[in-house]
């Protein structure tokens, strides 16, 4: 599974991404989702 993916202050896709990674890495993705402009890459 790849997600190859930009958002820029989207609170449903930052939550979105923020559910999937936390899946994946716990507590990874937290201290990202406080930014405003999120770009994120990740191959699973």
């Amino acid at each position: 599974m790849g997600l190859n993916f930009s958002a820029y202050n989207t609170d449903e896709i930052i939550d979105f991404l923020q559910e999937q990674v936390n899946a994946n890495f716990p507590g990874f993705y937290n201290s990202m989702s406080k930014k405003p402009t999120i770009t994120a890459f990740f191959e699973v």
